[in-house]
Formats: structure tokens, C-alpha cells, sequence
């Protein structure tokens, strides 16, 4: 409930996650329209990946006893926010994660895979690319050649780098998986997926079992 501590963490966290260079364009333009065409598609993005999981989170947690339902209207809306900001790459959590429901951490998964922005202090795959993969799949539905934001055309050797980069994350990430279900036993396959994205994005964040794991799960979890 503390308002001081969440959005101090917040800006830390959201910041630290945008990179360098969207950072000296701010300081420099100030003003959206004058910014990069990366720095545009950076702040829009994070601010839509924020919105979009408080939204969920929010409502998918709501009347969960274990996270946000004993909380007053101010708890659950921090709560919400801090859940939706930290998996890009924070490792900090307000709510017992192991509670939270199936949805919500399956979401939280998905945001530890895409990480923060390129030149950030952040892992993943970085906002951009995927980004430009959905815009790539928008243009393809729409019957189009190129791939368009801002009045912009974004280079087919961008898509392509984008398309190779989530690509081997995915396949990293899935052997990964598969090795923690061959090592670690006694752990459903939701809890070594998230251990194996996480690390895989630098995260952080833990359904519980990293002390669990066995020398060769906790070698496998570093190397990723």
C-alpha cells in the first residue's frame, strides 16, 4: 500500500528498461513528435505492454484471496501496476507469485520472454522486436508488402533479425524447459517454464523452486 516505495520502484524499473539512447533522445527533443522512430516505438510499446497486463492482472486477480481480493481498492490498483511493470526485467514482486492464478502467470511468462528495450539495463528479446513482429503479422493480415509505424517503413532485414532473434529465444527457452522436466522432479511443468524464462530474460522472478533445483538444473538456470 505504500504509494512512496511502488512508484519510486516503478520509475526505476520503467527507466532502467527503456535504454540509453530513448533516454538522450528525451533530454535532447522533448517532445514525442520530434523523437527517433525507435525511441517512438519504444515508449509506445512499454506504455501498451504496461496497460494492457494491469488491465489483466487486475481483473484476473480481483477476487483471488491469495493476492489482490483482501486489499483495498488503492492496494489492488499498486499491485496491479507493480505486477505489470516488474517482469520486464525488475525481479521484484508485491504478490506471492506461486498464488497468483494460471492466466496471470502464464502472462508474466510471456512478458519475461520480450524483456525491456534495446540498450537497456534489461534481457529478453527486447520490446522492439517484438514490436516489428506484430506489425510484420498486422501487414501480412492486411495483404501488404512492408511493414509500416509512424510513417515509417521498417526494413524486411529488420523483420528478418526479429524473426531470428524471438525464433532461437523460443528454441533456447524450450530446451531448457525440457531439461529442467528431465532433471527436476516433484515440480509441475508451469514452475520450470517460468524458472526457464526467467532466466532466460534475466528476470528474476521465481515460482519458489530455484532453491529446489538440482546442481544440474541451477547450472542450467546460470547458463541461460
Amino acid at each position: 500500500n505504500d504509494i512512496l516505495i511502488n512508484i519510486v520502484v516503478w520509475l526505476l524499473i520503467i527507466i532502467g528498461g527503456l535504454g540509453f539512447t530513448v533516454i538522450l533522445d528525451i533530454l535532447q527533443f522533448k517532445r514525442f513528435s520530434k523523437l527517433s522512430l525507435h525511441s517512438k516505438l519504444v515508449l509506445t510499446l512499454t506504455a501498451i505492454f504496461i496497460l494492457v497486463t494491469f488491465v489483466f492482472i487486475f481483473i484476473l486477480e480481483f477476487n483471488n484471496p491469495d493476492t489482490l481480493a483482501k486489499l483495498d481498492a488503492k492496494g489492488k490498483f499498486l499491485s496491479a501496476m507493480f505486477q505489470a511493470i516488474t517482469p520486464r526485467t525488475a525481479g521484484f514482486n508485491t504478490l506471492p507469485l506461486n498464488e497468483m492464478t494460471m492466466a496471470s502467470i502464464f502472462l508474466i511468462i510471456v512478458l519475461m520472454f520480450i524483456g525491456g528495450s534495446p540498450g537497456s539495463t534489461a534481457g529478453g528479446v527486447k520490446t522492439t522486436t517484438a514490436g516489428v513482429l506484430i506489425l510484420s503479422i498486422i501487414s501480412v493480415i492486411r495483404g501488404r508488402t512492408d511493414t509500416e509505424v509512424f510513417n515509417r517503413r521498417i526494413a524486411k532485414e529488420i523483420v528478418d533479425r526479429a524473426l531470428a532473434v524471438v525464433g532461437i529465444g523460443m528454441l533456447w527457452v524450450i530446451v531448457v524447459t525440457m531439461i529442467l522436466s528431465i532433471t527436476e522432479t516433484g515440480h509441475s511443468f508451469l514452475q520450470i517454464f517460468f524458472e526457464a524464462t526467467s532466466a532466460f530474460g534475466t528476470v528474476g522472478l521465481s515460482l519458489g523452486i530455484t532453491p529446489e533445483l538440482s546442481y544440474m538444473g541451477k547450472i542450467v538456470i546460470s547458463l541461460t
